[in-house]
């Protein structure tokens, strides 16, 4: 749970209390919900979950990434806004960047 924890707290400012996590992982779709519990709590690796589940590797690691991702969105909103805003530079210096044709 210390390592879900640290993935989701990566970027945010606030602490975050342990029940709101929890109420935030019972809340994800249920293949995520799924895949970050098994992961995470039962500490299964994502080839075990892969076979317990009958899901292919790749599947097993997109919900556990998107599962994340969403965590980290519904904890901290304001985290997405400040990845938003650095893509869009990103994008605007390398399209100033560009050769004119």
């Amino acid at each position: 749970m210390e390592t879900l924890i640290s993935l989701i707290q990566s970027g945010c400012d606030v602490e975050m209390d342990i029940t709101v996590i929890e109420k935030a992982i019972f809340e994800l779709p249920t293949e995520h919900r799924q895949a970050i519990e098994l992961h995470f709590l039962q500490e299964l690796s994502r080839k075990q979950i892969a076979i317990q589940l009958g899901w292919s590797y790749s599947k097993v690691h997109n919900r556990i990434t998107r599962g994340i991702t969403l965590l980290k969105w519904k904890l901290n909103p304001s985290y997405f806004d400040e990845m938003n805003r650095i893509s869009k530079n990103i994008l605007i210096s390398f399209s100033n960047g560009k050769e004119q044709i």
